[in-house]
């Protein structure tokens, strides 16, 4: 393969270019449609660039005259002085309140272990009825202590419990053949 036909093949513009070109048939053809093409791209760049100038093009406004002379206008009638305020007595003091409440220590979460588990036939895990997914299970997080688990394969008709101790901050692995 030649290096233009690389070139032409790796750009779907390029094939039909060169597609083009293939069917203009003689030379004398092929250098118009090259012509058309650079027309049209030079035509694009230009229209770009007369685009772009405009754009930023600033127009002058000139300010707004006013519609009647200055002297026309006549003065705004002032209004009358509001009477004064009573005195009024002064606000008793407010009543004592409690202290604020000690600040409240955030809730600190149980620590937690991850349990690695896989059993022969698979098995549904489950814990205080909540699925925890198919065997085999991989590094799924557990509150820390113990742990007891529910194993379920009814096509088997496996239904089995079995306790693991989850150490906090540790992995615990366990493989079952059932």
């Amino acid at each position: 393969m030649k290096p233009v036909d690389q070139l032409f093949s790796s750009r779907p513009f390029f094939s039909r270019l060169k597609r083009a070109l293939i069917l203009a048939g003689s030379p004398r053809r092929k250098w118009r449609w090259i012509a058309v093409a650079v027309a049209v791209v030079v035509a694009a760049a230009g229209g770009t660039a007369i685009f772009q100038r405009t754009r930023g093009a600033e127009v002058e406004v000139e300010p707004p005259q006013p519609a009647l002379p200055a002297t026309a206008l006549a003065p705004m009638p002032q209004p009358a002085p509001a009477p004064a305020p009573e005195p009024t007595p002064a606000p008793a003091p407010p009543p004592a309140t409690a202290p604020p409440p000690p600040p409240v220590e955030p809730k600190r979460r149980a620590p937690t272990g991850r349990l690695s588990l896989d059993t022969v036939p698979w098995t549904r895990v489950y814990r205080g009825g909540r699925v925890l997914g198919d065997t085999p299970l991989i590094e799924v997080p557990l509150p820390a202590g113990r742990q007891e688990l529910r194993l379920v394969n009814e096509e088997k008709g496996i239904s089995t419990k079995i306790e693991v101790t989850i150490e906090p901050g540790k992995s615990t692995a366990k493989r079952l053949k059932l």
